[in-house]
Order: structure tokens, then C-alpha cells, then sequence
């Protein structure tokens, strides 16, 4: 069970996470922009009404938004298992859900995969993380012409929303297309999450507090009425579960409203993924181990003995970077049984 310990290390760590993904994301890229941007964002944050629409005929996404804010090294899309490939410099594979099948997708370091009908969208972060697409068979690569930095990408519909460093990390989507892309808010923007017509975020413009804007740039919103800085915000029904540095990290939950904010546990968290009734996460300093808890608070369980980060989900495994092991990514079933190397 957990000490009641200082969590400078934790802190530390962190901190260490952001910087790189930060100073990854610092490196030249120069690519032309033919895509005309068609909608400006006001004084208030808020985008202009003369946002440019593109009819949506779908909802399906790309990857969970638990992924997504975790780096997205792992999807699983139809029959299929997409993971950036530890065992070689990240690049994407796939293998069937049986284990048969193994493909080598590309030859980039790649991070935030999403998975939408023939196509793979991806962060090359091997050039600043800028955003790429290729055939769910490895065939057509295409960097976006556009050039984003593409953190926290997610793939919904017809469009791509992410946060772009090159420009404060302020919200944007782009046509999967490539050919219209728009800014949706001013703000410093991290760990956004995409769920319905909305899109949440801590946003660091103000502290890390809670927002939302809808998905075409209007009603920004601010959630937070508590002054949390939220971490590792991951949206799940009518909950917003986020970690508070407010208060050393410990698990919260609010309702996409702004209502009912709940302490879940005192436990020092982060690297949340939440699925069904379990939010699974890093535990305290100094172990790091995988644990999950119910989103009620009950059920607190151990899953591993490791030092891990960045969990992700898909099916009924649970994907992590082993900091025990050169940050290599390992997966265990959601009970903690079948701990393995991904080979």
C-alpha cells in the first residue's frame, strides 16, 4: 500500500516527460501551406462565426481518448493491433488480435496512432512530431501539407483535432483531406479530449483549469470554479477524471458541466486511461507500479511491480512504457496476469 511520502520525484519525472515531448517538438520542419485557414478566433477565445463546415458522416474516432493522452502507441482497429514498435525505434506495426500477421508499417518514430477506415494518422516524431497519414498496409505515405505539430491528436469523423507547438499550443483541426484547416481557440491547450460536439482541455493560458469549446471553435467554457490544475485529463461519459497538481497529484473527478467535483482517492496519480467503471494509473514515488480503482473509489488494486508510464488500452490488455527496462512497451492483461514484453 502506498506511504505517505513527498512526491518531488514524481514531479520531477514529469516535468522531465513534458520538457522532451517539448523540445522534440522545437525542431525545423518547413513544409509549404496551400490549406486556406478560414476562421479567425476572437478576443475572447472564441472562433469567429465564419468557420468554414464540413458536413461530418460519421462519429467513429480513431483511437480512445485515454490512448491519446498517453501518447497513443497502441490502437485496435477491426481485427487488427496498431503499437509503435519499442523493440524498433517506434514505428508502427500491426498484427492481428490472435498474434499472427506481423507487419511493419514504416520507418519513422511514431507517437498519438489513430485508425480510420484504409488510413493510419500519426505523429512523426522523428520531425517534430508534424502530422502524417498513411495506408492501414504501409503504402501512400503523406506528410500533411499543412506542417502541424500534431500533439494529442484526435482522429473523429472527418477531422483531425490536435494541439499545434508551433503556435502555443492553441486547438486546430484539419480535413482529412488536408485541404481546410482552423484554429478553434486561443489557449494553451493540453490533453484535449474529443467527445461528442466538444473538446476538452487543461488549458495552461489559465493555470491548467478545466475548458471546453465546441468542436467548430464556439461556447468556450471554462469547467473549473475550484482553481485545480488539472493533468492527464481524460473524458469518459458525463465525468472529466483528471489528476490535481494542486494538490500533489491525487485522482478527481467532475461532471463535463462543471458540477459535482469528487476527490476519487488521495492516492499521488498520473497517467490515467479510463475504461467502464476502472481508472487505471501510475502510482506513487517510488515505485511508479500500474494500478487501477474504481471510478467510485473502491477497489483499489496493484497490477504490477515495475516502474511504468504512458498506459494505454485495447481490448482486454493494458499497454506500458517499462522504465525498468529502457522505457520498452510491455502489456499484462486489465487483471495484471500475462505480463509480457511486446515483441
Amino acid at each position: 500500500m502506498f506511504k505517505n511520502k513527498k512526491h518531488k520525484l514524481l514531479t520531477s519525472l514529469i516535468s522531465t516527460v513534458i520538457a522532451t515531448a517539448v523540445s522534440t517538438a522545437t525542431m525545423l520542419y518547413t513544409l509549404a501551406v496551400p490549406a486556406t485557414v478560414m476562421a479567425a478566433v476572437n478576443s475572447s477565445g472564441n472562433v469567429s462565426s465564419s468557420i468554414n463546415e464540413i458536413p461530418s458522416n460519421s462519429s467513429e474516432r480513431g483511437n480512445t481518448t485515454g490512448n491519446i493522452i498517453n501518447y497513443g502507441y497502441v490502437v485496435q482497429h477491426n481485427e487488427w493491433l496498431y503499437f509503435a514498435n519499442s523493440n524498433d525505434g517506434d514505428k508502427i506495426y500491426k498484427v492481428r488480435l490472435d498474434g499472427t500477421g506481423l507487419e511493419k508499417l514504416n520507418e519513422v518514430k511514431s507517437v498519438f496512432i489513430n485508425v480510420i477506415g484504409d488510413w493510419v494518422y500519426f505523429g512523426n516524431d522523428a520531425l517534430c512530431i508534424y502530422l502524417n497519414k498513411m495506408r492501414t498496409d504501409g503504402t501512400d505515405l503523406q506528410p500533411f501539407a499543412c506542417g502541424e505539430s500534431c500533439l494529442y491528436l484526435n482522429a473523429v469523423g472527418n477531422w483531425l483535432y490536435y494541439s499545434d507547438y508551433n503556435d502555443g499550443n492553441r486547438i486546430y483541426r484539419v480535413s482529412m483531406d488536408g485541404e481546410v484547416v482552423e484554429p478553434l481557440n486561443s489557449d494553451n491547450s493540453s490533453y484535449i479530449n474529443v467527445v461528442g460536439d466538444w473538446i476538452y482541455y487543461s488549458n495552461r493560458s489559465d493555470d491548467g483549469k478545466l475548458y471546453k469549446v465546441r468542436t467548430d471553435g464556439t461556447e468556450r467554457t471554462r469547467l473549473d470554479s475550484l482553481g485545480h490544475w488539472s493533468y492527464n485529463i481524460n473524458v469518459v461519459g458525463e465525468w472529466i477524471y483528471y489528476c490535481n497538481l494542486s494538490e500533489n497529484f491525487k485522482l478527481y473527478k467532475v461532471r463535463t458541466d462543471g458540477t459535482d467535483t469528487q476527490r476519487i482517492s488521495d492516492i499521488c496519480t498520473s497517467s490515467i486511461n479510463v475504461s467502464d467503471d476502472w481508472i487505471y494509473f501510475i502510482g506513487e514515488w517510488p515505485d511508479f507500479a500500474v494500478w487501477k480503482i474504481k471510478t467510485d473509489g473502491s477497489s483499489l488494486t496493484q497490477l504490477n511491480d515495475v516502474r511504468s508510464t504512458d498506459i494505454n488500452l485495447a481490448g482486454e490488455w493494458l499497454y506500458y512504457k517499462n522504465l525498468d527496462d529502457n522505457n520498452k512497451l510491455y502489456k499484462m492483461k486489465i487483471d495484471g496476469s500475462k505480463n509480457q514484453l511486446v515483441r
